[in-house]
């Protein structure tokens, strides 16, 4: 049984009945279509599955145990190159760091069992850097928006696990799950939300912020620890 491959369809759908009449003057709000080639990228923009295994994701693919969450698809020119095939996602040094991790955490990682997604899906203004300081967190119609999107979505993904990719998608999900400040590396959990599913939570270095992090063997220990019961 393979995964539900229109799950990006639903979840953009969600998306879009919040965030359609939502002013454009300081972002996009919304990325609000695909490729038709199936290919990696982040969800939105892409359709948020790894597809570089093939057979794994054809016939492996059970459910969504992981969400992997980053801050935003960056920014405008990024989207259109990525739509035009100039530039793939997979090839950005973010995708090539996560994946070094990822395969130095385990050398069987289970890429058919996780969703990439971001907190925020909207995309930057080109004036915009595309690293650092999120235009979405500073309006805070916005980012409440963007948390009740982000609350739909996980009851529909329903991960077991999320790991979270730098200090920007830290802070969405402090003010996601109350939490004060989540520290590095450390686990994090929803059990102290009413009527909420159990899911870990860790926070790790943005892969092109710190590539280093990769050589860390005690880092590595806890991310593989975390997953290890999924």
């Amino acid at each position: 049984m393979g995964i539900d491959e229109s799950l990006p369809f639903k979840l953009l759908k969600i998306a879009e009945e919040k965030l359609k009449n939502y002013p454009n003057e300081n972002f996009f709000p919304l990325v609000s279509n695909f490729k038709n080639t199936k290919e990696t990228a982040f969800f939105p923009g892409g359709r948020g599955f790894y597809y570089e295994r093939k057979a794994d994701f054809n016939s492996s693919i059970k459910e969504i145990k992981i969400l992997i969450l980053g801050n935003d698809f960056g920014k405008e020119k990024d989207f259109e190159q990525h739509l035009d095939g100039n530039k793939k996602d997979i090839e950005t040094n973010t995708w090539i760091n996560l994946i070094k991790l990822l395969d130095s955490v385990s050398s069987q990682f289970p890429y058919h069992n996780c969703f990439f997604s971001n907190a925020y899906l909207g995309l930057r203004l080109n004036s915009y850097q595309k690293s650092g300081n999120s235009p979405f967190f500073k309006d805070k119609t916005y980012h409440d928006l963007s948390i009740k999107i982000f609350l739909e979505h996980l009851k529909i993904i329903q991960p077991k696990v999320i790991i979270c990719l730098g200090n920007n998608p830290g802070k969405f999900l402090n003010d996601v799950f109350n939490k004060k400040k989540m520290e590095w590396f450390e686990v994090y959990d929803t059990s102290e939300m009413d009527d909420f599913p159990i899911i870990k939570i860790m926070k790790i270095y943005h892969p092109c912020m710190n590539p280093n992090h990769i050589k860390n063997l005690e880092n590595k220990k806890k991310i593989k620890n975390i997953l290890s019961d999924i």
